[in-house]
């Protein structure tokens, strides 16, 4: 039975034949029944409900004060932290709550959060409807979870996208379904540079460039202050937007200069967000995108 220590759950698992290595990832699960390994993002899925695996070079604890306060409020997003736990010692915390979707639907969330003092590993759930089986069936399969650092992580190759990077100073650093983090080696005390590349699926063909990109600003908790440019751009063939706005943190208050490029076809966008960059910083970014396939 679960032990409880300074009102933490206890939970100690031990690798067995049942367990299912989410490729790529340094994880394994025991996986829930009516759930099947993904094949559009790294982790599984059922009919109704997904468990995918976010996994970041951040310190947990950093993660923990630094980006779990807008991961769990924002536009989209409301949930609140359920439990504390040990899971084979590394300490770990379950926040639930609901998501909305892009499209106004609503989708009930669960995100257990654990890691080391060199990285931070996540369980991003989702599902439709809010049944005690349900719940039960995916926070007995998270919390199943087994930290394995002797598997190598890899980039995911089902993106439904792919970019060149040989000659790029950036490289992976975190990776949530078809988004994935880049940055710079860190240098001294100075924040590296740092750029979001995502695939969101869109409901009608993008009209209004520039108001995509000011909703992405919204909802990545910042207000447009001033745009220094906007330019149409062409990617693989789409059409899209290249523009540098002056940002300022919704919360914090603090400015900051963004960088967006998005294109469109008739199902997704392809975006790249960019921040803490010189101008030299922001063509390479630039350059990367540009290389962007399709596939």
């Amino acid at each position: 039975m679960p032990q409880k220590v300074y009102c933490q759950e206890v939970i100690k698992n031990v690798l067995t034949e049942q367990y299912y290595h989410i490729e790529g990832t340094q994880v394994k699960l025991l996986i829930p029944s009516g759930f099947e390994a993904a094949s559009t993002f790294k982790g599984v899925q059922s009919q109704t409900a997904s468990i995918s695996v976010v996994e970041s070079s951040t310190p947990y604890a950093r993660f923990i004060e630094k980006a779990i306060p807008s991961i769990i409020n924002n536009n989209l997003t409301q949930m609140v932290e359920k439990s504390g736990y040990m899971i084979n010692g590394l300490p770990a915390k379950l926040y639930k709550g609901t998501q909305k979707s892009d499209d106004g639907r609503t989708f009930n969330r669960m995100f257990l959060v654990l890691g080391t003092e060199n990285q931070t590993i996540a369980l991003n759930c989702y599902y439709a409807i809010a049944t005690t089986d349900t719940e039960e069936k995916i926070l007995k399969g998270i919390l199943s979870v087994i930290y394995a650092p002797e598997e190598k992580k890899k980039p995911d190759l089902k993106l439904g996208y792919s970019i060149d990077l040989s000659k790029s100073t950036y490289s992976m650093v975190s990776q949530s379904g078809s988004a994935i983090t880049y940055s710079r080696p860190k240098e001294g005390n100075i924040t590296p540079s740092t750029f979001l590349l995502m695939r969101r699926t869109i409901q009608n063909p993008i009209q209004d460039f520039e108001s995509y990109i000011y909703n992405l600003i919204d909802l990545i908790n910042f207000k447009p202050q001033k745009v220094v440019y906007s330019k149409s751009v062409v990617v693989d063939g789409l059409n899209g937007i290249e523009m540098l706005v002056d940002l300022i943190g919704k919360k914090s208050g603090q400015p900051i200069q963004g960088y967006f490029i998005t294109i469109s076809d008739s199902d997704y966008t392809y975006s790249l967000i960019g921040h803490n960059f010189n101008e030299e910083a922001k063509e390479e970014m630039k350059k990367i995108f540009y290389t962007l396939k399709r596939n």
